[in-house]
């Protein structure tokens, strides 16, 4: 369910430069991003100018750039929205449904956390957890809510060894999120 949504409504976006005397500073990173507003009819949310953006059917992702002779990807974020299954389905419902299927579907699942949240101004949950496999372990985080018969997640994946490094970035993105 959590890992198979499929968006709803995104046909059409728009990009714009954000302002920049409202640069964000991210002191993990080396060199603080500057931020886009990625725009279309269901979400807003602003996400690093030298990312790249690729929209498809079932979500959108926002990808890090490549480092240069390196084709190894180090993170994305993608923005799921879909209708709910169940119409009356509350969010800690959703939730435990969705804890019991990255249970029984992903290799090596383990908890790092997970707590109450609120994103676009709505109660949400967050939650961070990895995967092991074939040696590889890949750290998520996951935040989503429930609005009008619709889930919105935003998820964050990375190997757990460069986790940190965009995680001011995601934390942004995650905060700059709005549902119209």
């Amino acid at each position: 369910m959590l890992m198979f949504m499929l968006v709803y409504g995104c046909t059409s976006s728009t990009l714009e430069k954000t302002d920049p005397s409202q640069k964000i500073r991210l002191p993990s990173e080396k060199t603080p991003d500057e931020f886009t507003v990625f725009n279309n009819n269901v979400y807003t949310l602003k996400y690093p100018s030298s990312w790249e953006v690729e929209e498809h059917e079932a979500f959108v992702y926002f990808k890090p750039p490549l480092v240069s002779g390196d084709e190894t990807i180090y993170g994305n974020v993608v923005i799921y929205v879909a209708p709910i299954e169940s119409g009356n389905q509350s969010l800690i419902d959703f939730f435990q449904a969705s804890v019991e299927i990255l249970v029984e579907t992903t290799p090596e699942f383990s908890f790092v956390e997970h707590k109450e949240e609120i994103l676009s101004s709505l109660p949400a949950y967050r939650i961070v957890y990895t995967e092991s496999k074939d040696s590889e372990i890949t750290q998520y985080l996951q935040v989503f809510t429930l609005k009008e018969g619709n889930t919105y997640i935003v998820t964050y994946a990375a190997p757990q060894e460069t986790y940190a490094k965009y995680i001011n970035n995601v934390e942004e993105m995650i905060h700059s999120f709005k549902i119209k």
